[in-house]
């Protein structure tokens, strides 16, 4: 075996060890477990329940000695995918539980109300909306125990405003809270989780403890003197706003709750399926072995007729800092006078049109400043090669487990006309960013500089109209893992066969495909 073939391998062995070490533990944990996709009007749902409990002939009406039902929403950006941890601990345990996509989030395709402050907009649209499966759950499983909810983030406070006005909810688990709604009434039955990396959040949830019992503390279930209200608050370690949903501690803490609730504890409690510990290491072994996958099979491919030609180097007195530092400090400027013109939302997508006019003026700046310095768009024979594995394999492989273990990855119809706006910002400043990094006379370290300098420059632009602009800081952790992932890809693919325009092309159409994918669909303008 050749020397430099070793390194390769091995990483290839690693990489296909941790993936299939993830998925086979993931797929362990639907195991005894029935699926079904089905919808409440217009809410798409998927039904969670045990083999046992499914009932002969595989129906949808409760079987014989199931347990009561349990609806889980998601938080903003999220789909009823995000659920599913807490999905098949319910059902294991005898429950039938429905996760929902709440409107303009996973596969729902009635818009969400563009007012997502205040009362009147989004939340009242989305109380209105899980006050409709929870009347369906009931109607359809013939369920005649109330109902049992649990909400994630920006639906913790749903779920909570659905229990204090409806008297068909039973117990309620708020994962990462952010409700105002509580009081120390109602809802009655109330479980406050959080991730110990969420310190604001924790506060929320203490708060609403002590509205029963004012000296409790973190960890404790107080309950109030008649014995009608009860509360507790648990935090999972080692976790913050996305790993709650995958914590062993959250998952047991949420079964436990239901379970005293539903007096099924002890002897009461139909035996549950055993589960694995922990749903959080086996995805990322499964993410982190599809991840590094690419980069041996980018050293191993062959390499056949005359290399490539390698990336321009400027001519003498030429310099490229402008195209990396101008951009970020015109942007934000240059579009300000327009906030109110960008703002509107003409994508149907929260946000998406003031980001995707950010990202074109961004790209666009720097890509006549490159072309200043000398370094602009050329012909590469052969360059669809990488940009097409480079499209194949983050859709088909990394894509693919997102979308079945994470969240939605597949953009529904109603999302395409946004992915197409998206791309028009988003295909110059993946350009710009390719052409850039691929110079010869850049440092190692501006490849850092590069994509800070734009989370900067969005930063600036929120800074400036606060009020029109917050929801974009939800998107700012979507960038900076989008080049951490698919940027190393596209290096690594760039490096066996020198191809920067059509990387920057196939990265900025990634780009595109992957914010269409979990942005919130939004009332148009």
């Amino acid at each position: 075996m050749r020397r430099g073939l070793v390194l390769p391998l091995a990483v290839a062995l690693l990489a296909v060890g941790l993936l299939a070490a993830g998925v086979l533990k993931l797929e362990a944990a639907r195991d005894g477990v029935e699926q079904r996709d089905t919808a409440f009007g217009a809410i798409p749902a998927t039904v969670y329940r045990s083999g046992a409990g499914a009932g002969a002939g595989g129906g949808e009406g409760a079987g014989a000695g199931e347990g009561p039902a349990v609806v889980l929403a998601h938080g903003f950006s999220g789909s009823r995918r995000m659920m599913q941890g807490f999905a098949l601990t319910f059902a294991r345990a005898g429950y039938l539980a429905v996760a929902i996509d709440l409107p303009g989030h996973g596969d729902n395709a009635v818009p969400m109300s563009a007012e997502i402050q205040g009362l009147d907009g989004a939340t009242r649209q989305l109380v209105e909306a899980l006050d409709g499966v929870v009347g369906g759950v009931r109607e359809r499983f013939g369920g005649e125990r109330p109902v049992a909810l649990l909400g994630h983030s920006m639906a913790s406070d749903i779920v909570v405003r659905q229990a204090v006005r409806d008297s068909r909810v039973g117990p309620v688990v708020a994962v990462s809270m952010v409700s105002g709604a509580v009081t120390a009434a109602a809802p009655a039955r109330l479980l406050a989780i959080t991730g110990q990396f969420e310190p604001g959040l924790r506060d929320v949830a203490l708060a609403a403890l002590r509205l029963v019992a004012p000296e409790a503390a973190e960890g404790e279930i107080v309950g109030s003197a008649d014995g009608t209200v009860r509360r507790g608050a648990v935090v999972a370690p080692g976790v913050g706003h996305v790993g709650v949903l995958y914590s062993q501690t959250s998952r047991q803490a949420a079964l436990d709750w239901l379970d005293a609730a539903y007096g099924r504890t002890g002897a009461a409690a139909p035996p549950a399926s055993p589960a694995p510990r922990s749903l959080g290491g086996p995805l990322l072994m499964a993410l982190a072995g599809a991840f590094l996958l690419l980069w041996p099979v980018s050293r191993l491919l062959p390499r056949r007729g005359a290399p490539p030609t390698p990336p321009t180097l400027p001519p003498p007195g030429r310099s490229l800092q402008p195209a990396l530092w101008l951009p970020a400090l015109a942007t934000p400027l240059l579009l300000y006078p327009f906030g109110s013109v960008v703002g509107g939302e003409v994508t149907g997508m929260l946000g998406m049109s003031y980001l995707a006019a950010h990202l074109a003026v961004y790209g666009l700046l720097a890509l006549a400043l490159l072309r200043r310095a000398g370094i602009g768009l050329r012909r590469e024979p052969g360059g669809w090669l990488p940009a097409a594995l480079l499209l194949a394999y983050a859709l088909g492989v990394f894509g693919t487990l997102v979308g079945r273990y994470v969240t939605d990855f597949l953009p529904i119809p109603a999302r395409l006309p946004g992915l197409a706006w998206i791309a028009l910002g988003a295909v110059p400043l993946l350009l710009a960013d390719s052409l850039l990094l691929t110079a010869r006379a850049v440092a190692r370290w501006l490849r850092f500089a590069a994509r800070a300098a734009l989370l900067a420059s969005l930063a600036a632009a929120i800074a400036l109209a606060p009020g029109e602009r917050f929801v974009l800081g939800f998107y700012l952790p979507v960038l900076l893992a989008f080049f951490l992932v698919f940027g190393s890809m596209a290096r690594w693919l760039g490096r066996w066969r020198p191809a920067p325009t059509a990387l920057g092309i196939a990265q900025g159409l990634l780009l595109a495909y992957a914010l269409a994918a979990v942005v919130p669909l939004v009332e148009r303008a």
